[in-house]
Parts: C-alpha cells; sequence; structure tokens
C-alpha cells in the first residue's frame, strides 16, 4: 500500500505503508528511505542506544520496518575505529550480511549525521539515530527514531540528504497522525529534567524536614503535657498522703483516750 505525501518544500516522495505503520517513503523504484519509531525517554538516548542497538534491530517489526536482514550476531564499533570498518556489521552463520554506517546525535543535529556518513570512506547504508519531540493533543511525546538511508544517495549534497531525513519524518507525523514531530535536543532535556528532579528532591527534603519539625515539637507538646500531668498527680498525691497523716493522728488520740 503506498499514498502520495503532500510536503511544503520537501521532495514529493511516496508513503510506504506496512500492516499499517508507516515505514518508509520511496524516491523510486529502487530508492527507499525506511523509519522506526519508537517511545523513549532523554535519559535513555546516547552511548546505552548504542549498546542496545543489536537488541533492538533483532525485533522483528524493526527488521520488518528497516529492511534489515536476518541476523544471528551483531558487531557495533562504539568508539573510534578503522575507517576500513563499519560502524555496524551483521553477520548469519558466520558470514556477513550486512554493513551500516550508524550515526546518532543526541542533540538532534542533522548535520553533524548527514556530514559524518558523506565523510566515512566506505560506502555503507546509514542508519540515522535521531531524538524526536512529538506533540498530540497538547502532550508531549518523546521518540527515537531508526532512518535507513542508502548508500547510493551518499553523494547527493548534505541539504538534500536532509530534505530526505525531514521527508521521513513528515510521513511518519502523518502516519502516526501527530501534531508535530521535530529533531530535539535529548541532552538538554535530560539536563533540564536533571535540575528539575533535583529541586523536587530538595522540595521533598524540606517538606520531610518540616514534618520531622512538626513532629518534634509535637513530641515536645506531649512531654509538656505528661509532666504536668505527673506534677498533677504528684499534688494529688500529697493531697492523699496529708489526708491519711491526718486520720492517723485521729486514729491513733482516739485510742490513747
Amino acid at each position: 500500500m503506498a499514498k502520495v505525501v503532500d510536503m511544503v518544500e520537501q521532495p514529493r516522495l511516496r508513503e510506504i505503508v506496512h500492516d499499517g505503520v508507516t515505514v518508509g517513503v520511496q524516491l523510486d523504484f529502487n530508492i527507499i528511505i525506511r523509519i522506526y519509531m519508537t517511545t523513549t525517554t532523554p535519559q535513555r538516548f546516547g552511548v546505552k542506544i548504542l549498546r542496545e542497538l543489536s537488541e533492538i534491530l533483532s525485533r522483528e517489526d524493526v527488521k520488518a520496518a528497516l529492511g534489515i536482514p536476518d541476523f544471528d550476531r551483531a558487531l557495533v564499533r562504539e568508539s573510534t575505529h578503522s575507517p576500513l570498518e563499519a560502524d555496524l556489521t551483521l553477520l548469519k552463520e558466520g558470514e556477513i550480511v550486512g554493513r551500516y554506517s550508524v550515526k546518532a546525535s543526541p542533540t538532534g543535529n542533522l548535520d553533524y549525521i548527514v556530514k559524518s556518513w558523506r565523510s566515512e570512506r566506505m560506502s555503507n547504508d546509514l542508519i540515522a539515530i535521531i531524538p524526536l519531540e512529538g506533540r498530540k493533543d497538547n502532550e508531549t511525546i518523546y521518540y527515537v527514531a531508526l532512518i535507513l538511508i542508502p548508500r547510493m544517495l551518499k553523494s547527493e549534497h548534505p541539504s538534500r540528504i536532509k530534505k530526505y531525513l525531514r521527508s521521513v519524518l513528515d510521513a511518519k507525523r502523518e502516519g502516526e497522525k501527530l501534531d508535530r514531530l521535530w529533531p530535539t535536543d535529548f541532552i538538554e532535556l535530560s539536563n533540564a529534567l536533571r535540575d528539575h528532579q533535583i529541586l523536587q528532591i530538595r522540595d521533598e527534603l524540606a517538606t520531610k524536614q518540616d514534618e520531622m519539625l512538626e513532629m518534634q515539637k509535637m513530641m515536645l507538646r506531649k512531654q509538656d503535657e505528661m509532666l504536668e500531668m505527673q506534677k498533677l498527680m504528684l499534688s494529688k498525691f500529697d493531697i492523699m498522703i496529708n489526708i491519711l497523716k491526718k486520720i492517723y493522728q485521729e486514729l491513733k488520740r482516739s485510742k490513747n483516750e
């Protein structure tokens, strides 16, 4: 199933829908830009996403969306490595079934992703990992998108590749019936959320301290009440002692008479 996506100032592409889910856009018969998108939190993006990449790609829905071949082992190179090695290599029974350039930007910087890919000596398909912020009915939803761009588009101008990225995001926004969907800065959001959490913890601690002070005051009041009760009991005890003394004296006087 395919339908034309109307996009302002973007390449006119055809949306690809699989099992009711938008999985990409098609430039021509041979070139398809694919996308998989899932909800996440700003704190989970970054190095963690690379460490979880092989597990993510092994899921059947992800493989179907991105057109990833079946594999039983994945080599993910997170740090600097030889320019002749791919960021991601997929193997099946010891044979290489796929090589990919993987570019992730926790700040949502499409320029970095595109330029890093184009600067590589090897010509591999690109898996761009992009943090997104979506809006639907005034609700904010955070996503991470995995976008697979074929290697044959690597030689195109960076601005053109960025338009392709925005086009597939546009198609995904329409497919998910979101009001808006755009790359966002998860580092800034994480810092803001962290600061907010710190303030919340401080507020909670201050509230607990106030509660403890109130409890201490209440305990002091109880102690004062107990002291007052003890004084009253001692006073009544003294009265009873005096009464008993008088009774004893009267009895003693009566006996002597």
